[in-house]
């Protein structure tokens, strides 16, 4: 049995919480929506890797219940929290140090396909898009572009290409971004 979100949130705290934000802030729900990195949890990433290439039927179907988890949880929060939120942070960690995961095309196949619901969903709320994704993903940022996303989250600047000046050279205008502190050698 796959799991139903309505069992496991309440409105009625979500609706409490959104009204304990301050009406003078902007307000952020993050409800990460990770369904990249769920399905690959759901198989273990070198079986959900090879499944991409070799059954990419089966990773699709369950993408797509993992996704439609995903989209119904964030409706049911949507609903709850109508006019108190601003922006809401989603995502998926599909960059390394160097650059994505998997191939810009197999991201633009396997994630942002969901990516895009998911955008649309919080846009037709009138909220904003905050999308996270660790390490190297300057390219594939023209397609969250694409795909509607406000803004990236973080700008994990030593990773190849995410430094600030290159960031702002190819997408200035065109999709904002927050964060920019190093987690990998920060804290060493």
């Amino acid at each position: 049995q796959w799991p139903d979100p309505e069992k496991y949130i309440d409105p009625e705290e979500c609706r409490r919480r959104g009204e304990l934000a301050p009406p003078d802030k902007a307000a952020i729900g993050m409800l990460w929506a990770c369904h990249f990195q769920d399905t690959c949890a759901s198989f273990g990433m070198e079986t959900a890797l090879m499944n991409m290439v070799a059954n990419p039927e089966i990773y699709e179907a369950v993408d797509e219940k993992i996704l439609s988890f995903y989209l119904k949880a964030a409706e049911i929060f949507y609903e709850a929290t109508k006019g108190k939120l601003h922006a809401v942070l989603i995502g998926n960690d599909v960059g390394s140090q160097r650059g994505p995961l998997i191939s810009p095309e197999m991201v633009r196949r396997f994630v942002f396909p969901g990516c895009k619901k998911l955008v649309d969903q919080a846009h037709s709320y009138g909220l904003k898009v905050i999308y996270h994704s660790c390490g190297s993903i300057v390219d594939i940022i023209p397609d969250l572009i694409e795909a509607g996303v406000d803004a990236v989250h973080p700008i994990q600047a030593l990773a190849a290409g995410m430094d600030p000046e290159n960031l702002k050279a190819k997408f200035d205008g065109k999709v904002s971004f927050c964060g920019g502190v190093d987690t990998k050698y920060l804290l060493e």
